[in-house]
């Protein structure tokens, strides 16, 4: 072997060396670097999707009861099923797909409609608040601190009560 092969092949196993050194020690720390790039800009969507105008605890329990006003939860049917705001419909809003026409439909009639679901920041009900408020429906709100802040505020439920947020 030449001396340039030599040097050559030994410049290529230290660099594999150092490689797999690097991924092995990220690999190891608590907070090691992302060797996944997230979407690039490009890919991004163009805009963002509206949000929906909150309501806090105290209004939405003063709300609470009235026939005009209706109770939708947006978490999957299953969350539903273990536990819900009592006499809430259940409406699973998915970020991928529109809320159906059958599902708006059966709401629109209401004077004051409270989305909500169980997680602190409430993405998903701000979300399907502002989808529906774009759609066209009047008095559309997301409830703020969702379903464990109505138990903890006094709130009527059926089925089980909330631990923790989602």
């Amino acid at each position: 072997m030449s001396k340039i092969a030599r040097i050559s092949l030994q410049i290529m196993v230290v660099a594999a060396f150092s490689a797999v050194l690097g991924l092995i020690v990220n690999g190891l720390r608590e907070e090691g670097l992302s060797l996944v790039m997230p979407f690039p800009p490009e890919y991004r969507c163009p805009s963002r999707m509206a949000e929906g105008v909150g309501t806090g605890i105290k209004d939405a329990l003063q709300a609470f009861g009235r026939g005009d006003i209706l109770f939708v939860d947006a978490r999957p049917a299953k969350a539903f099923e273990k536990g819900h705001i009592q006499g809430a419909i259940s409406i699973p809003y998915s970020f991928l797909e529109v809320v159906p026409q059958e599902a708006v439909e059966r709401i629109k009639h209401h004077i004051r409609i409270i989305i909500y679901c169980n997680s602190k920041s409430a993405e998903r009900s701000k979300l399907m608040a502002g989808e529906l408020s774009e759609s066209g429906l009047k008095g559309v709100t997301y409830l703020q601190g969702g379903f464990l802040d109505w138990v903890k505020g006094g709130g009527s439920y059926s089925g089980q009560a909330p631990q923790t947020y989602e």
